[in-house]
């Protein structure tokens, strides 16, 4: 089994790709199952696949996701050390066509607050809590069925 520290320094380490057991590594049981939970969701969808890269400061290594009816990047799940991290570039269509004022305060700030680059509002929540986990299921489902009437 992998030390707290060693999964780390793995996270860390530009150079020498670790592999995601490794990563894994860094959480006990409640942010390992956080964690579990938006990987295997995001997976559960048909047609998302995941690929360990290398993001940079301060995100590190992290799993992105892609979906096909997706031109960018579906979603990214950061590792962090201090809990598990969601990033989901939501396109100005896609925001637009969500209720805002019917999501919980979790999802609607990190929306309105967000990023905009470009097209895209560059969303990025970090998970402690399975009330929050709950709302980054909803997110993730929003998205997709956003993507598919879009295709």
């Amino acid at each position: 089994m992998t030390t707290a520290l060693t999964a780390r320094e793995a996270w860390e380490n530009e150079f020498q790709e670790p592999d995601l057991d490794t990563l894994r590594g860094m959480y006990e049981d409640a942010p390992l199952f956080l964690f579990d939970s938006l990987h295997n969701a995001a997976l559960s969808y048909e047609g998302v696949t995941a690929e360990l890269v290398w993001e940079g400061i301060p995100w590190r290594w992290c799993l992105r996701f892609s979906h096909p009816a997706d031109e960018g990047v579906f979603a990214y799940l950061v590792p962090n050390p201090d809990g598990p991290l969601l990033c989901l570039p939501l396109p100005t269509e896609c925001v637009d066509s969500i209720p805002l004022r019917r999501l919980k305060r979790y999802a609607r700030d990190a929306i309105v607050k967000a990023d905009k680059v470009e097209s895209n509002r560059w969303v990025s929540w970090k998970v402690s809590a399975k009330t929050e986990l709950e709302e980054l299921l909803d997110m993730l489902k929003r998205k997709v069925r956003w993507l598919s009437q879009k295709a």
